[in-house]
């Protein structure tokens, strides 16, 4: 029986954007959801930069899109308002 481990597809983000909740008060209720949905999906990257930011990171737009939703919806249970900035798209 083979042991159970992650795979390593080699898969990196290629799209990023900032999330932030519109109201200040909201920023707790947005780093358990970005939590959560790290935990819930392991090609999501989530960092925090030293300004305060918070970065999402996504395998492409469509995933990117279907994580905000899941965001707002089920991590963040419509409770708060989330400012997306305009992607970023890396490229290898």
């Amino acid at each position: 029986c083979m042991p159970l481990r992650g795979f390593d597809f080699g898969l990196q983000p290629l799209v990023k954007v900032n999330v932030e909740p519109v109201l200040a008060s909201d920023t707790e209720i947005l780093e358990r959801g970005l939590l959560k949905l790290s935990l819930a999906d392991a090609s999501v990257e989530v960092t925090a930069t030293s300004k305060g930011e918070r970065i999402l990171a996504c395998l492409g737009e469509v995933h990117l899109e279907r994580s905000i939703l899941d965001l707002e919806t089920v991590y963040c249970d419509h409770e708060i308002k989330l400012r997306i900035s305009d992607p970023i798209t890396s490229f290898c």
